[in-house]
């Protein structure tokens, strides 16, 4: 069994990082085999919006470093990807990644199996925003099961390791990942964290939808809060959006015809668009020498 670790964060030897390793050397220490890429070593490009990969299923046209991430995202069995928190969700690098998925709509059959955890770090209790869910999004945008999450709260590069349960913590999740590897009996870990969570999705945000109702803006489960505790009930049964049936239903019955559906709209839409063509009040910035 291969245990990738992902480290979403320019800073060496920063939190993430160290707790990123600490998890993969309980892994290895528990039998697998492990190997880290720095997400921010590679070269990833912003998504086009061409939709050729999945209209069309043909690869990607641009050329950077987003098949070898995928590759070897393939080659693993487990992964585990960390991330700081910078202005109230996770560094620029996991969201541009996550926004390339697009391309392996065709293969998502090939993540089917793959499990992993993700590992947060903020600075301030209160300042994590939309970390979690969008670092979770990381793993399950790609199909891969989330058995195992944390959030730790420190603010100055490897303080974390003044911090003894942060340190435990991520030596659970590395060995969560490995044994679930390696057991017969998949045992599922829940997130640590402060707040209440999508069980679905490990998501810590929801909206109101009506008075009681609430529902995850990531995979769409939906739930009630307990008009006596406050507390949130979530419904039973209902299937995520981002579950491997649903996510396939989505692309196959209207990501792919929407192109189709678009073709016979672009003869009412090209008249349309003259006046915008016409303006264009760019700002450019100044060429450098």
């Amino acid at each position: 069994m291969k245990v990738l670790g992902l480290v979403g964060s320019y800073r060496k030897l920063g939190n993430t990082e160290i707790l990123t390793k600490e998890a993969l050397m309980t892994a290895q220490e528990n039998g697998a085999e492990v190997a880290m890429i720095r997400l921010t070593d590679l070269s990833i490009e912003l998504c086009k919006g061409c939709m050729a990969c999945v209209v069309r299923n043909v690869p990607c046209n641009i050329d950077d470093d987003m098949e070898f991430l995928i590759s070897q995202m393939l080659e693993a069995d487990g992964i585990i990807v960390g991330a700081p928190t910078y202005f109230l969700g996770p560094a620029g690098i996991i969201k541009m990644i996550t926004d390339r998925y697009i391309q392996i709509a065709h293969r998502l059959d090939q993540f089917k199996g793959k499990v992993g955890a993700t590992i947060a770090v903020a600075g301030r209790n209160g300042w994590d925003g939309l970390t979690m869910p969008l670092l979770n999004m990381f793993l399950l945008g790609a199909q891969i099961k989330l058995i195992n999450s944390m959030l730790a709260f420190v603010p100055g590069p490897g303080e974390i390791l003044l911090e003894p349960s942060y340190l435990a913590k991520a030596r659970e999740i590395g060995f969560s990942i490995s044994q679930y590897l390696r057991s017969s009996q998949k045992e599922e870990i829940n997130y640590s964290g402060e707040k209440e969570i999508c069980p679905s999705c490990f998501s810590n945000v929801f909206y109101f939808i009506d008075k009681w109702r609430i529902e995850c803006p990531i995979c769409g489960s939906k739930g009630s809060v307990d008009k006596s505790t406050g507390k949130i009930v979530f419904d039973n049964g209902e299937e995520s959006r981002i579950g491997f049936e649903a996510f396939k239903e989505h692309i196959e019955e209207w990501v792919i015809p929407s192109a189709r559906w678009y073709k016979e709209k672009l003869k009412d839409i090209q008249p349309l668009q003259e006046k915008y063509q016409e303006f264009n009040p760019w700002v450019f910035p100044p060429k450098k020498d």
